[in-house]
C-alpha cells in the first residue's frame, strides 16, 4: 500500500475557501440560542428581603455565593471558570451613565446576579440542565462538590456538610430553594 499524497496547494486553498463560505453564510446566533438552562433562575437571582422582626433575611443563591465565594482572591476574579460578580469583589463593566461600580460600593445589581446564574450553570451546562429538570443528581456537579471538598478546590473547603451554605445550594439544585438558609449563609459569622 502506498502512502497517500499530501494535499496540493490548490486543494488546501479550496478547502479553506469552502470553510470560509460556510462560516460566512451560517446564521448568527440569536439571544435565544445562547440561553442557559438549569434550576430556577428567579430563586438564584432573588435579592435579599427581610423576614420577620429579628433581622433575618431570605435571599437567592447568588447572595450566598457573593458572600462566601465572591471576594477578589476567590471567584470574584475574571479569570476563574466560575465568576461571581458582587459588591464584595468583581463588578460587571460599567454601563454608560451609571457612574461605574467599584468593589465595596453599591449593591450587587440584577445584571450581576443574572451573570452569576449564567456562570454557575455554565460550569457544567449539560449536567446542570439535567439536574434542573430532575433527571440528574445534584451531588454529581462540580458546583456542589468543590466547595464541600469532595473534589479538589484551590480555595479549600468553603461549605460544610449540613451548613446553611450547603443547604442553600443543594435545595436550589433540587428545585426547592431554602431562601432562609441562603439568607443565613449570606451573612458572615
Amino acid at each position: 500500500m502506498t502512502p497517500a499524497k499530501p494535499p496540493s496547494s490548490l486543494q488546501k486553498l479550496l478547502a479553506v475557501s469552502a470553510l470560509s463560505v460556510f462560516v460566512a453564510c451560517s446564521p448568527k446566533p440569536s439571544g435565544e440560542d445562547l440561553r442557559v438552562a438549569g434550576p430556577n433562575v428567579q430563586d438564584f437571582t432573588a435579592p435579599c428581603q427581610p423576614i420577620g422582626d429579628g433581622g433575618a433575611q431570605a435571599c437567592g443563591v447568588s447572595a450566598m455565593l457573593e458572600r462566601r465565594c465572591g471576594s477578589l482572591d476567590c471567584h470574584g476574579f475574571s479569570r476563574r471558570p466560575l465568576r461571581v460578580y458582587s459588591k464584595y469583589g468583581l463588578r460587571l463593566p460599567p454601563i454608560e451613565g451609571d457612574g461605574g461600580f467599584e468593589p465595596g460600593l453599591g449593591e450587587t445589581t440584577p445584571e450581576e446576579r443574572s451573570a452569576n446564574y449564567r456562570s454557575a450553570v455554565g460550569v457544567e451546562p449539560e449536567q446542570t440542565e439535567l439536574v434542573g429538570k430532575g433527571d440528574g443528581e445534584p451531588n454529581t456537579l462540580l458546583l456542589y462538590k468543590k466547595p464541600l471538598g469532595i473534589e479538589r478546590h484551590k480555595g479549600g473547603i468553603a461549605f460544610n456538610k449540613g451548613d446553611d451554605s450547603e443547604a442553600c445550594l443543594l435545595s436550589w439544585l433540587k428545585g426547592q430553594t431554602d431562601k432562609g438558609a441562603c439568607g443565613k449563609a449570606a451573612e458572615l459569622p
